[in-house]
């Protein structure tokens, strides 16, 4: 949308156009929790497909190995692999509500929004 338009509509328009754009946080953690899907949400999708490949190059070298019964140093890395995951998911549970709030606030900076028209939207 055009910066002259946006500044040219009314204030209603802005802030129902903001409610639209906004993220919802019950609709994000139970996207990542229940899919993994988070940075996807906000436009990062190469950030997206990392995390998405790491836990399957683990468990595609877990079970493979498993095939062979050898522990070995693909299964070592598969298990470091998943640890490591792990810990990044509960550190992206940890940061997601401070990413969403951020975005939000670029949503209403990009709509221009006065604080009241801010809280009318519902955004932080």
């Amino acid at each position: 949308m055009d910066i002259t338009i946006q500044r040219n509509t009314t204030d209603r328009t802005k802030v129902e156009l903001a409610k639209g754009r906004k993220k919802n946080k019950l609709v994000l953690y139970l996207a990542f929790i229940l899919f993994g899907w988070s940075y996807g949400s906000f436009g990062k999708i190469g950030i997206q497909t990392i995390y998405y490949v790491i836990p399957l190059f683990a468990l595609s070298n877990i079970w493979i190995t498993q095939k062979t019964h050898e522990f070995d140093v693909y299964t070592g890395m598969a298990i470091v692999s998943l640890f490591f995951w792990g810990l990044w998911f509960f550190v992206r549970l940890y940061t997601l509500n401070s990413d969403i709030n951020e975005y939000n606030r670029g949503i209403a900076d990009y709509f221009y929004l006065t604080p009241e028209e801010k809280k009318e939207a519902g955004i932080d």
